[in-house]
């Protein structure tokens, strides 16, 4: 991508009253997806396979939506993997030029030449124009428009005079100025804000493994006064999401009316003692006002390797559609569903059957409603696809003997089928 330059860019004042990041599609109401996924510093390399380029072709695969967003932690310990090769990699497994929006993190603020590249990196690519961070952090502390949202970064390691001058996280007066102008100044509906650091670390949602929960993020200083003050403005504007990485782990949690999305990593696997599985996340932003949040993660398979593939493990609704822009009734869901064979084991054959194509979702499910494992999402042409459950659910780990239920819909109508799962 092109290097920025500081004449394209207007002052902060101006950007703050007059320009918040106008692209050809701000402003509309439109469906989109973006994805989120980051941590990939120390990426792994097993059986010759690269963790990180590993994760962009499951990202491609996913479908990667219209931009990434990548909140710290690109460069790779001492440097040995600069973040020109993360964007390198994400050029190669995705597309030339897919616009892509990085972080600091705490490992990129302890090293010169990463921060000269991210200051340089032009954020978005052609196209979509960012606002300038305040003074010390212009090219590291920024924000857009997609659509009908809005999108801020923000550089947690700036410390008020040096965009890397606080490794381990800080709040100043001047990042609190900036970001409540910023938010003050946008109309559009929905709110996206990215930081490396966690307000509150959680536990991995699926391992229940903490990291970092007491020491560097951003509920251990002063009492938890960074995250107050950060916590404050988004609650106080109606924030949708906060997304941010730092733990390694994974969850999506609403906190105060604010959802924290912390995207794990996505480097390959590593000890599952310590780390969580690699993982990266997919939101999708609707016209209807409505976001969901999918969850893929890669299974974690001890003495193999990394080659196992990405799996759909978890799909949160975090905001539901508004009442007053909800889609016009669609024609009834024409559609057959077979299962074979039943009862199974290992595989169950899935046979999806459509008169047009459509937007849907194919899953199993527990009795409890629970998603157990992914198997379809996007549009589906017309005619009969064949798809294939192996029996695993979350983790890749076998599912127990039981009764699960084979579900396809489109949001709106659905057609089921229990099946029975027989070792």
């Amino acid at each position: 991508m092109p290097m920025n330059s500081s004449s394209n860019r207007c002052a902060f004042l101006f950007s703050a009253l007059f320009c918040l990041a106008a692209t050809a599609q701000a402003g509309e109401r439109t469906d989109f997806d973006f994805v989120l996924a980051g941590d990939m510093r120390r990426y792994i390399v097993v059986n010759g396979i690269h963790g990180w380029d590993q994760a962009c072709a499951a990202i491609a695969a996913a479908g990667p939506g219209v931009f990434m967003v990548s909140p710290g932690d690109l460069d790779q310990q001492f440097s040995t993997n600069p973040p020109a090769i993360v964007y390198d990699t994400v050029e190669a497994q995705i597309r030339p030029g897919y616009p892509f929006f990085p972080g600091v993190g705490n490992h990129d603020a302890e090293h010169a030449p990463t921060m000269q590249w991210l200051r340089g990196f032009d954020q978005g690519g052609p196209g979509i124009d960012v606002n300038p961070g305040p003074a010390g952090s212009e090219e590291t502390t920024f924000s857009w428009d997609y659509g009908h949202a809005h999108f801020v970064m923000l550089n947690e390691c700036f410390d008020g005079a040096s965009d890397a001058g606080a490794i381990n996280g800080n709040w100043n007066s001047a990042l609190d100025a900036w970001l409540e102008a910023d938010l003050a100044a946008t109309a559009q509906p929905l709110i996206f804000v990215f930081g490396h650091f966690p307000a509150w670390p959680r536990p991995d949602r699926d391992s229940g493994l903490w990291n970092h929960a007491n020491d560097t993020a951003f509920n251990a200083y002063g009492g938890g006064v960074y995250r107050d003050a950060l916590w404050e403005i988004l609650t106080r504007h109606g924030a949708t999401a906060y997304g941010c990485g730092h733990t390694h782990t994974t969850s999506v949690v609403d906190l105060q009316g604010v959802w924290q999305l912390d995207l794990g990593h996505a480097r390959g696997p590593v000890n599952q003692n310590f780390n969580g599985l690699s993982t990266f996340l997919i939101v999708h932003v609707r016209a209807s006002g409505a976001v969901i949040v999918d969850t893929w993660r890669q299974p974690y398979t001890e003495g193999v390797g990394n080659e196992a593939p990405y799996a759909l493990a978890h799909v949160d609704t975090i905001r539901a559609a508004d009442p007053a822009t909800a889609a016009p009734p669609s024609p009834p869901l024409a559609a057959g569903l077979r299962v074979s064979p039943n009862p199974f084991n290992p595989f169950l054959q899935v046979e999806c059957s459509l008169a047009e194509p459509r937007e849907m979702r194919v899953g199993v499910f527990d009795l409890r409603g629970r998603l157990v494992a992914g198997l379809w999402q996007g549009v589906m042409p017309a005619g009969t696809r064949v798809l294939r459950w192996d029996g695993r659910g979350p983790g890749g780990r076998a599912a127990p003997s039981g009764t699960y239920v084979v579900r396809m819909d489109d949001g709106r109508d659905a057609t089921s089928r229990s099946v029975t799962l027989a070792r």
